[in-house]
Protein backbone atom coordinates (compact mmCIF):
# COMPACT_ATOMS: atom_id res chain seq x y z
CA UNK A 1 0.00 0.00 0.00
CA UNK A 2 2.83 2.39 0.83
CA UNK A 3 4.25 1.80 -2.65
CA UNK A 4 1.02 3.11 -4.14
CA UNK A 5 0.68 6.18 -1.93
CA UNK A 6 0.48 8.51 -4.90
CA UNK A 7 -2.63 6.78 -6.26
CA UNK A 8 -4.17 6.38 -2.82
CA UNK A 9 -3.70 10.08 -2.02
CA UNK A 10 -5.28 11.01 -5.34
CA UNK A 11 -8.24 8.70 -4.70
CA UNK A 12 -8.78 10.16 -1.23
CA UNK A 13 -8.58 13.73 -2.50
CA UNK A 14 -10.95 13.10 -5.44
CA UNK A 15 -13.49 11.47 -3.12
CA UNK A 16 -13.47 14.53 -0.85
CA UNK A 17 -13.97 16.85 -3.83
CA UNK A 18 -16.83 14.70 -5.16
CA UNK A 19 -18.46 14.80 -1.73
CA UNK A 20 -18.19 18.60 -1.62
CA UNK A 21 -19.52 19.04 -5.17
CA UNK A 22 -23.07 17.98 -4.32
CA UNK A 23 -23.72 17.04 -7.98
CA UNK A 24 -26.18 14.22 -8.61
CA UNK A 25 -25.18 10.88 -7.14
CA UNK A 26 -21.52 11.88 -6.76
CA UNK A 27 -21.68 12.52 -2.99
CA UNK A 28 -23.40 9.18 -2.31
CA UNK A 29 -20.86 7.33 -4.43
CA UNK A 30 -18.01 9.21 -2.75
CA UNK A 31 -19.26 8.19 0.70
CA UNK A 32 -19.53 4.53 -0.35
CA UNK A 33 -16.02 4.68 -1.79
CA UNK A 34 -14.55 6.38 1.27
CA UNK A 35 -16.02 3.82 3.66
CA UNK A 36 -14.65 0.85 1.72
CA UNK A 37 -11.32 2.56 1.06
CA UNK A 38 -10.75 3.59 4.69
CA UNK A 39 -11.82 0.16 5.98
CA UNK A 40 -9.25 -1.53 3.74
CA UNK A 41 -6.43 0.94 4.42
CA UNK A 42 -6.91 0.94 8.18
CA UNK A 43 -7.31 -2.84 8.44
CA UNK A 44 -3.72 -3.42 7.32
CA UNK A 45 -0.89 -3.80 9.83
CA UNK A 46 1.87 -1.21 9.69
CA UNK A 47 5.15 -1.03 11.58
CA UNK A 48 4.41 2.63 12.37
CA UNK A 49 0.63 3.03 11.97
CA UNK A 50 0.27 6.81 12.34
CA UNK A 51 2.98 7.81 9.87
CA UNK A 52 2.10 5.02 7.43
CA UNK A 53 -1.61 5.89 7.30
CA UNK A 54 -0.80 9.59 6.95
CA UNK A 55 1.46 8.76 4.01
CA UNK A 56 -1.25 6.67 2.34
CA UNK A 57 -4.01 9.26 2.73
CA UNK A 58 -2.35 12.64 2.26
CA UNK A 59 1.38 12.72 2.95
CA UNK A 60 3.06 14.21 5.99
CA UNK A 61 3.36 17.68 4.46
CA UNK A 62 -0.34 17.94 3.54
CA UNK A 63 -2.11 15.97 6.26
CA UNK A 64 -3.27 19.01 8.25
CA UNK A 65 -5.17 20.83 5.48
CA UNK A 66 -6.42 17.62 3.83
CA UNK A 67 -7.71 15.93 6.95
CA UNK A 68 -9.14 19.13 8.43
CA UNK A 69 -11.06 19.62 5.18
CA UNK A 70 -12.14 15.96 5.18
CA UNK A 71 -13.57 16.01 8.72
CA UNK A 72 -15.14 19.43 8.15
CA UNK A 73 -16.86 18.24 4.98
CA UNK A 74 -18.31 15.16 6.71
CA UNK A 75 -19.45 17.31 9.63
CA UNK A 76 -21.31 19.56 7.20
CA UNK A 77 -22.99 16.61 5.48
CA UNK A 78 -24.12 15.13 8.82
CA UNK A 79 -25.44 18.47 10.02
CA UNK A 80 -27.27 19.67 6.92
CA UNK A 81 -27.23 16.99 4.24
CA UNK A 82 -30.26 16.92 1.94
CA UNK A 83 -31.42 13.44 3.02
CA UNK A 84 -31.05 11.13 6.02
CA UNK A 85 -29.47 8.32 4.02
CA UNK A 86 -26.55 10.50 2.92
CA UNK A 87 -26.10 11.84 6.46
CA UNK A 88 -26.15 8.28 7.82
CA UNK A 89 -23.52 7.21 5.32
CA UNK A 90 -21.30 10.11 6.38
CA UNK A 91 -21.53 8.86 9.97
CA UNK A 92 -20.58 5.39 8.71
CA UNK A 93 -17.43 6.83 7.11
CA UNK A 94 -16.45 8.53 10.37
CA UNK A 95 -17.14 5.33 12.29
CA UNK A 96 -14.89 3.33 9.95
CA UNK A 97 -12.16 5.94 10.43
CA UNK A 98 -12.57 6.08 14.22
CA UNK A 99 -12.48 2.31 14.73
CA UNK A 100 -9.67 1.73 12.23
CA UNK A 101 -7.41 4.57 13.40
CA UNK A 102 -8.21 4.42 17.13
CA UNK A 103 -4.61 3.86 18.17
CA UNK A 104 -3.22 6.60 15.92
CA UNK A 105 -2.96 10.38 16.06
CA UNK A 106 -5.57 10.83 13.32
CA UNK A 107 -8.38 10.95 15.87
CA UNK A 108 -7.06 14.27 17.15
CA UNK A 109 -8.63 15.88 14.06
CA UNK A 110 -12.03 14.56 15.14
CA UNK A 111 -11.45 15.71 18.70
CA UNK A 112 -10.49 19.21 17.55
CA UNK A 113 -13.55 19.42 15.28
CA UNK A 114 -16.55 19.11 17.61
CA UNK A 115 -18.83 16.62 15.85
CA UNK A 116 -21.22 16.27 18.78
CA UNK A 117 -23.84 18.88 17.69
CA UNK A 118 -24.07 17.47 14.17
CA UNK A 119 -24.41 13.86 15.32
CA UNK A 120 -27.03 14.76 17.94
CA UNK A 121 -28.95 16.75 15.31
CA UNK A 122 -29.04 13.64 13.14
CA UNK A 123 -30.21 11.51 16.08
CA UNK A 124 -32.97 13.99 16.83
CA UNK A 125 -34.19 14.19 13.24
CA UNK A 126 -34.12 10.51 12.32
CA UNK A 127 -37.37 8.63 12.87
CA UNK A 128 -35.74 5.22 13.19
CA UNK A 129 -34.01 4.13 16.43
CA UNK A 130 -32.18 1.49 14.36
CA UNK A 131 -30.37 4.30 12.50
CA UNK A 132 -29.16 5.68 15.82
CA UNK A 133 -26.87 2.76 16.65
CA UNK A 134 -23.92 3.93 14.52
CA UNK A 135 -23.96 7.61 15.59
CA UNK A 136 -24.35 6.54 19.22
CA UNK A 137 -21.36 4.20 19.02
CA UNK A 138 -19.35 6.89 17.20
CA UNK A 139 -19.89 9.38 20.03
CA UNK A 140 -19.01 6.73 22.58
CA UNK A 141 -15.69 5.83 20.92
CA UNK A 142 -14.76 9.49 20.58
CA UNK A 143 -15.67 10.14 24.22
CA UNK A 144 -13.41 7.27 25.33
CA UNK A 145 -10.43 8.30 23.22
CA UNK A 146 -7.54 8.95 25.64
CA UNK A 147 -10.04 10.22 28.20
CA UNK A 148 -7.74 9.38 31.10
CA UNK A 149 -4.85 11.28 29.52
CA UNK A 150 -6.52 14.62 28.74
CA UNK A 151 -9.84 16.43 29.17
CA UNK A 152 -11.81 14.89 26.35
CA UNK A 153 -14.31 17.46 24.97
CA UNK A 154 -16.83 14.75 24.10
CA UNK A 155 -16.99 13.80 27.78
CA UNK A 156 -17.89 17.40 28.57
CA UNK A 157 -20.54 17.32 25.86
CA UNK A 158 -22.11 14.21 27.41
CA UNK A 159 -22.22 15.97 30.78
CA UNK A 160 -24.05 19.01 29.34
CA UNK A 161 -26.44 17.15 27.05
CA UNK A 162 -30.06 18.10 27.88
CA UNK A 163 -31.97 17.57 24.62
CA UNK A 164 -34.90 15.44 25.84
CA UNK A 165 -36.09 14.47 22.36
CA UNK A 166 -32.70 13.14 21.28
CA UNK A 167 -32.25 11.54 24.71
CA UNK A 168 -35.49 9.62 24.30
CA UNK A 169 -34.33 8.31 20.93
CA UNK A 170 -30.99 7.24 22.43
CA UNK A 171 -32.78 5.35 25.21
CA UNK A 172 -35.06 3.62 22.68
CA UNK A 173 -32.03 2.60 20.60
CA UNK A 174 -30.28 1.06 23.61
CA UNK A 175 -33.46 -0.79 24.56
CA UNK A 176 -33.99 -2.22 21.08
CA UNK A 177 -30.30 -3.15 20.75
CA UNK A 178 -30.41 -4.89 24.15
CA UNK A 179 -33.43 -6.88 23.03
CA UNK A 180 -31.74 -7.95 19.79
CA UNK A 181 -28.49 -8.91 21.53
CA UNK A 182 -30.44 -10.90 24.13
CA UNK A 183 -32.45 -12.69 21.46
CA UNK A 184 -29.24 -14.13 19.99
CA UNK A 185 -28.86 -16.12 23.22
CA UNK A 186 -32.49 -17.23 23.16
CA UNK A 187 -32.15 -18.44 19.55
CA UNK A 188 -29.51 -20.91 20.74
CA UNK A 189 -31.43 -22.07 23.81
CA UNK A 190 -34.98 -20.92 24.44
CA UNK A 191 -35.24 -20.94 28.23
CA UNK A 192 -38.77 -19.60 28.67
CA UNK A 193 -40.81 -21.97 30.87
CA UNK A 194 -43.60 -23.52 28.83
CA UNK A 195 -47.02 -23.00 30.37
CA UNK A 196 -49.79 -25.60 30.18
CA UNK A 197 -51.97 -25.54 27.09
CA UNK A 198 -54.29 -28.05 25.48
CA UNK A 199 -51.94 -28.19 22.49
CA UNK A 200 -48.94 -28.99 24.71
CA UNK A 201 -50.90 -31.70 26.50
CA UNK A 202 -51.80 -33.39 23.20
CA UNK A 203 -48.16 -33.16 22.15
CA UNK A 204 -47.02 -34.95 25.30
CA UNK A 205 -49.47 -37.75 24.48
CA UNK A 206 -48.14 -38.05 20.96
CA UNK A 207 -51.28 -36.47 19.48
CA UNK A 208 -49.75 -33.15 18.40
CA UNK A 209 -50.88 -33.73 14.81
CA UNK A 210 -54.55 -33.27 15.76
CA UNK A 211 -53.94 -30.18 17.92
CA UNK A 212 -56.00 -27.16 16.86
CA UNK A 213 -54.49 -23.93 15.64
CA UNK A 214 -51.37 -23.15 13.63
CA UNK A 215 -48.25 -25.20 14.24
CA UNK A 216 -45.39 -23.22 15.77
CA UNK A 217 -42.03 -23.70 14.15
CA UNK A 218 -39.73 -25.53 16.55
CA UNK A 219 -36.32 -24.06 17.18
CA UNK A 220 -33.38 -26.43 16.75
CA UNK A 221 -32.09 -28.07 19.90
CA UNK A 222 -28.29 -28.18 20.20
CA UNK A 223 -26.19 -30.53 22.29
CA UNK A 224 -24.34 -28.99 25.24
CA UNK A 225 -20.95 -28.71 23.51
CA UNK A 226 -22.36 -27.16 20.32
CA UNK A 227 -24.43 -24.69 22.34
CA UNK A 228 -21.36 -23.74 24.39
CA UNK A 229 -19.36 -23.01 21.24
CA UNK A 230 -22.20 -20.85 19.90
CA UNK A 231 -22.56 -18.99 23.19
CA UNK A 232 -18.82 -18.33 23.17
CA UNK A 233 -19.24 -16.24 20.01
CA UNK A 234 -21.82 -14.02 21.72
CA UNK A 235 -22.61 -11.23 22.23
CA UNK A 236 -22.50 -10.13 18.60
CA UNK A 237 -20.63 -7.02 17.54
CA UNK A 238 -23.59 -4.66 17.98
CA UNK A 239 -22.93 -5.02 21.73
CA UNK A 240 -20.51 -2.11 21.28
CA UNK A 241 -23.55 0.09 21.95
CA UNK A 242 -23.36 -1.00 25.60
CA UNK A 243 -20.27 1.18 25.98
CA UNK A 244 -22.44 4.14 24.99
CA UNK A 245 -25.02 3.14 27.61
CA UNK A 246 -22.27 3.25 30.23
CA UNK A 247 -20.91 6.59 29.01
CA UNK A 248 -24.31 8.27 29.14
CA UNK A 249 -25.13 6.72 32.53
CA UNK A 250 -21.85 7.91 34.00
CA UNK A 251 -22.03 11.42 32.61
CA UNK A 252 -25.66 12.43 32.48
CA UNK A 253 -28.38 12.26 35.13
CA UNK A 254 -31.11 13.15 32.63
CA UNK A 255 -30.21 10.05 30.66
CA UNK A 256 -30.43 7.90 33.81
CA UNK A 257 -33.90 9.25 34.57
CA UNK A 258 -35.06 8.70 30.99
CA UNK A 259 -33.56 5.21 30.99
CA UNK A 260 -35.37 3.97 34.11
CA UNK A 261 -38.71 5.63 33.28
CA UNK A 262 -38.98 5.07 29.51
CA UNK A 263 -42.16 3.23 28.55
CA UNK A 264 -42.35 0.41 26.04
CA UNK A 265 -43.16 1.12 22.43
CA UNK A 266 -45.28 -1.07 20.19
CA UNK A 267 -43.72 -4.51 19.83
CA UNK A 268 -40.81 -3.82 22.18
CA UNK A 269 -39.99 -4.18 25.85
CA UNK A 270 -39.30 -1.25 28.12
CA UNK A 271 -35.65 -0.24 27.56
CA UNK A 272 -34.71 -0.90 31.19
CA UNK A 273 -36.45 -4.31 31.12
CA UNK A 274 -34.55 -5.31 27.97
CA UNK A 275 -31.27 -4.05 29.45
CA UNK A 276 -31.83 -5.97 32.70
CA UNK A 277 -32.74 -9.07 30.74
CA UNK A 278 -29.65 -8.84 28.54
CA UNK A 279 -27.45 -8.36 31.61
CA UNK A 280 -28.72 -11.63 33.09
CA UNK A 281 -27.73 -13.48 29.91
CA UNK A 282 -24.33 -11.80 29.77
CA UNK A 283 -23.66 -12.73 33.40
CA UNK A 284 -24.60 -16.38 32.94
CA UNK A 285 -22.21 -16.69 30.00
CA UNK A 286 -19.51 -14.25 31.14
CA UNK A 287 -17.06 -17.08 31.83
CA UNK A 288 -16.93 -18.14 28.19
CA UNK A 289 -14.82 -15.29 26.79
CA UNK A 290 -13.09 -12.03 27.79
CA UNK A 291 -15.59 -10.14 25.60
CA UNK A 292 -18.54 -11.53 27.53
CA UNK A 293 -16.79 -10.73 30.80
CA UNK A 294 -16.12 -7.13 29.80
CA UNK A 295 -19.66 -6.46 28.61
CA UNK A 296 -21.20 -8.12 31.69
CA UNK A 297 -18.95 -6.05 33.96
CA UNK A 298 -19.82 -2.89 32.04
CA UNK A 299 -23.56 -3.44 32.51
CA UNK A 300 -23.09 -4.07 36.23
CA UNK A 301 -21.23 -0.76 36.48
CA UNK A 302 -24.25 0.96 34.95
CA UNK A 303 -26.51 -0.53 37.62
CA UNK A 304 -24.09 0.60 40.29
CA UNK A 305 -24.25 4.14 38.91
CA UNK A 306 -28.05 4.02 38.94
CA UNK A 307 -28.46 2.76 42.49
CA UNK A 308 -25.79 5.07 43.93
CA UNK A 309 -27.95 8.03 42.93
CA UNK A 310 -30.67 8.14 45.60
CA UNK A 311 -33.18 9.94 43.39
CA UNK A 312 -32.70 7.50 40.49
CA UNK A 313 -32.77 4.50 42.84
CA UNK A 314 -36.04 5.75 44.36
CA UNK A 315 -37.60 6.01 40.90
CA UNK A 316 -36.30 2.58 39.93
CA UNK A 317 -37.85 1.00 43.05
CA UNK A 318 -41.20 2.80 42.86
CA UNK A 319 -44.53 1.18 41.99
CA UNK A 320 -44.76 3.29 38.84
CA UNK A 321 -41.68 1.69 37.30
CA UNK A 322 -42.56 -1.94 38.03
CA UNK A 323 -41.90 -4.07 34.97
CA UNK A 324 -41.77 -7.66 33.82
CA UNK A 325 -38.21 -8.80 33.09
CA UNK A 326 -37.19 -12.01 31.33
CA UNK A 327 -34.23 -13.38 33.29
CA UNK A 328 -31.83 -15.96 31.89
CA UNK A 329 -32.59 -19.55 32.90
CA UNK A 330 -29.81 -21.28 30.99
CA UNK A 331 -28.17 -22.29 34.27
CA UNK A 332 -29.46 -22.32 37.85
CA UNK A 333 -28.17 -19.37 39.89
CA UNK A 334 -25.43 -20.11 42.41
CA UNK A 335 -26.15 -18.58 45.81
CA UNK A 336 -23.23 -17.46 48.04
CA UNK A 337 -23.39 -20.58 50.26
CA UNK A 338 -23.15 -22.81 47.20
CA UNK A 339 -20.10 -20.78 46.15
CA UNK A 340 -18.56 -21.28 49.63
CA UNK A 341 -18.94 -25.03 49.24
CA UNK A 342 -17.42 -24.89 45.76
CA UNK A 343 -14.48 -22.76 46.91
CA UNK A 344 -13.87 -25.12 49.83
CA UNK A 345 -13.95 -28.25 47.69
CA UNK A 346 -11.54 -26.92 45.05
CA UNK A 347 -9.25 -24.82 47.24
CA UNK A 348 -6.00 -26.17 45.78
CA UNK A 349 -7.07 -25.21 42.25
CA UNK A 350 -8.47 -21.79 43.15
CA UNK A 351 -6.66 -20.14 46.03
CA UNK A 352 -3.68 -18.89 43.99
CA UNK A 353 -5.77 -17.33 41.22
CA UNK A 354 -5.60 -13.52 40.78
CA UNK A 355 -7.89 -11.52 43.11
CA UNK A 356 -9.14 -14.67 44.82
CA UNK A 357 -8.79 -13.02 48.24
CA UNK A 358 -11.07 -10.21 47.09
CA UNK A 359 -13.68 -12.67 45.82
CA UNK A 360 -13.59 -14.69 49.05
CA UNK A 361 -13.93 -11.59 51.22
CA UNK A 362 -16.87 -10.32 49.15
CA UNK A 363 -18.71 -13.65 49.38
CA UNK A 364 -18.24 -13.83 53.15
CA UNK A 365 -19.18 -10.20 53.71
CA UNK A 366 -22.29 -10.52 51.55
CA UNK A 367 -23.48 -13.39 53.72
CA UNK A 368 -22.68 -11.48 56.90
CA UNK A 369 -24.55 -8.41 55.65
CA UNK A 370 -27.53 -10.60 54.76
CA UNK A 371 -27.58 -12.00 58.29
CA UNK A 372 -27.39 -8.61 59.96
CA UNK A 373 -29.74 -6.66 57.67
CA UNK A 374 -31.42 -9.21 55.42
CA UNK A 375 -34.91 -8.47 56.65
CA UNK A 376 -34.62 -5.13 54.84
CA UNK A 377 -34.10 -6.62 51.37
CA UNK A 378 -34.92 -10.34 51.35
CA UNK A 379 -38.38 -10.96 49.85
CA UNK A 380 -40.09 -12.65 52.83
CA UNK A 381 -39.48 -13.49 56.51
CA UNK A 382 -39.35 -17.14 55.43
CA UNK A 383 -36.42 -16.35 53.13
CA UNK A 384 -34.61 -14.72 56.05
CA UNK A 385 -35.23 -17.79 58.23
CA UNK A 386 -34.02 -20.04 55.42
CA UNK A 387 -30.74 -18.12 55.22
CA UNK A 388 -30.06 -18.84 58.89
CA UNK A 389 -31.03 -22.47 58.36
CA UNK A 390 -28.44 -22.84 55.61
CA UNK A 391 -25.76 -21.11 57.71
CA UNK A 392 -26.41 -23.55 60.56
CA UNK A 393 -26.31 -26.44 58.12
CA UNK A 394 -22.94 -25.27 56.73
CA UNK A 395 -21.08 -24.92 60.02
CA UNK A 396 -18.33 -27.46 59.30
CA UNK A 397 -17.91 -26.20 55.75
CA UNK A 398 -17.46 -22.62 57.01
CA UNK A 399 -14.74 -23.66 59.48
CA UNK A 400 -12.89 -25.56 56.76
CA UNK A 401 -13.36 -22.64 54.39
CA UNK A 402 -11.80 -20.26 56.93
CA UNK A 403 -8.76 -22.50 57.40
CA UNK A 404 -8.27 -23.25 53.70
CA UNK A 405 -8.08 -19.57 52.73
CA UNK A 406 -6.38 -18.27 55.88
CA UNK A 407 -9.28 -15.92 56.61
CA UNK A 408 -8.36 -15.70 60.28
CA UNK A 409 -5.20 -13.82 59.29
CA UNK A 410 -7.08 -11.12 57.34
CA UNK A 411 -9.16 -8.37 58.90
CA UNK A 412 -11.25 -7.58 55.84
CA UNK A 413 -13.88 -10.29 56.22
CA UNK A 414 -16.60 -11.48 58.61
CA UNK A 415 -16.04 -15.24 58.57
CA UNK A 416 -16.13 -15.40 62.37
CA UNK A 417 -19.61 -13.86 62.30
CA UNK A 418 -20.88 -16.73 60.14
CA UNK A 419 -19.20 -19.37 62.28
CA UNK A 420 -20.49 -17.81 65.53
CA UNK A 421 -24.07 -17.78 64.17
CA UNK A 422 -23.78 -21.44 63.23
CA UNK A 423 -22.30 -22.33 66.65
CA UNK A 424 -25.00 -20.34 68.47
CA UNK A 425 -27.81 -22.20 66.80
CA UNK A 426 -26.21 -25.60 67.06
CA UNK A 427 -25.99 -25.04 70.79
CA UNK A 428 -29.68 -24.03 70.91
CA UNK A 429 -30.64 -27.06 68.85
CA UNK A 430 -28.71 -29.34 71.19
CA UNK A 431 -30.36 -27.80 74.26
CA UNK A 432 -33.85 -27.63 72.81
CA UNK A 433 -33.97 -30.94 71.03
CA UNK A 434 -34.60 -32.97 74.15
CA UNK A 435 -33.76 -36.57 73.54
CA UNK A 436 -33.47 -35.99 69.80
CA UNK A 437 -30.05 -35.21 68.35
CA UNK A 438 -29.91 -32.05 66.18
CA UNK A 439 -29.47 -34.20 63.06
CA UNK A 440 -32.78 -35.96 63.79
CA UNK A 441 -34.90 -32.82 64.11
CA UNK A 442 -37.35 -31.99 61.35
CA UNK A 443 -36.96 -28.90 59.18
CA UNK A 444 -39.97 -27.31 60.91
CA UNK A 445 -38.45 -27.92 64.36
CA UNK A 446 -35.12 -26.40 63.31
CA UNK A 447 -36.94 -23.37 61.83
CA UNK A 448 -38.81 -22.85 65.10
CA UNK A 449 -35.54 -22.87 67.04
CA UNK A 450 -34.04 -20.37 64.56
CA UNK A 451 -36.93 -17.96 65.10
CA UNK A 452 -36.63 -18.28 68.89
CA UNK A 453 -32.88 -17.79 68.73
CA UNK A 454 -33.09 -14.29 67.23
CA UNK A 455 -33.66 -12.92 70.73
CA UNK A 456 -30.37 -14.28 72.09
CA UNK A 457 -28.31 -13.76 68.94
CA UNK A 458 -25.79 -10.95 68.69
CA UNK A 459 -24.31 -10.49 65.21
CA UNK A 460 -20.97 -8.69 65.33
CA UNK A 461 -20.27 -8.15 61.67
CA UNK A 462 -17.37 -6.06 60.48
CA UNK A 463 -18.13 -2.36 60.53
CA UNK A 464 -18.87 -0.76 57.20
CA UNK A 465 -20.53 -3.77 55.51
CA UNK A 466 -23.63 -1.68 54.82
CA UNK A 467 -21.67 1.15 53.20
CA UNK A 468 -19.26 1.45 50.29
CA UNK A 469 -17.11 3.93 48.46
CA UNK A 470 -18.95 5.63 45.63
CA UNK A 471 -17.96 4.66 42.13
CA UNK A 472 -14.89 6.41 40.76
CA UNK A 473 -14.14 5.86 37.09
CA UNK A 474 -10.41 6.25 37.64
CA UNK A 475 -10.41 3.14 39.85
CA UNK A 476 -11.45 1.05 36.83
CA UNK A 477 -9.36 2.77 34.19
CA UNK A 478 -7.59 -0.45 33.09
CA UNK A 479 -10.90 -2.26 32.73
CA UNK A 480 -12.44 0.64 30.81
CA UNK A 481 -9.46 0.89 28.47
CA UNK A 482 -9.78 -2.83 27.73
CA UNK A 483 -13.51 -2.33 27.27
CA UNK A 484 -12.94 0.49 24.78
CA UNK A 485 -10.49 -1.69 22.81
CA UNK A 486 -13.08 -4.48 22.77
CA UNK A 487 -15.75 -2.12 21.45
CA UNK A 488 -13.36 -0.79 18.80
CA UNK A 489 -12.64 -4.34 17.60
CA UNK A 490 -16.37 -5.06 17.44
CA UNK A 491 -17.03 -1.89 15.44
CA UNK A 492 -14.33 -2.87 12.96
CA UNK A 493 -16.12 -6.19 12.44
CA UNK A 494 -19.43 -4.39 12.00
CA UNK A 495 -17.96 -2.04 9.40
CA UNK A 496 -16.34 -4.89 7.47
CA UNK A 497 -19.57 -6.90 7.43
CA UNK A 498 -21.56 -4.10 5.77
Amino acid sequence: MLLLEGQSQELFGEAIEALKSGRGSAPQNALDTLKVFLSCVLAKRYAHPSSAIIAVLAGLDRIDPVFTDFVSTLDSVIRSGDDLEKRHKAIGVLLALTAGAYQTTLLTYMVQRDLFPSVIKFIQETQSPTMVLEPLVLLSLLANYNKFEFQNPYQLRLNDFINEGAMSTVVSCIGIASQLIRNDYIDIQDDLPEGWTFTNALGMLGLGAIAPGSKQEKKPVYDAETAKQMFTRLPKERAAVLLAAYDFSHANKLFCTSFVTAASEKGTERPMAAYLSLTSYLLQHAHLSPRSTYYAHLNLMVFRLLIEDQAICKVLCSEDTKMAVRLCRHRPPFLPLVKVRFLTTYTDDLKDLPQMNTLVDHVVNLLALSLSAGEAFLPTPAAYDDLFYKIVESGEILTKFKNNYGLGKRAGNSIDTLINVSTHYKQLLTEGGGKKKPNNLTTAQVTDVIKQGYETLSIQAKEGLDSWDRYREADDRILLKNMARTAVADVRELVEEE
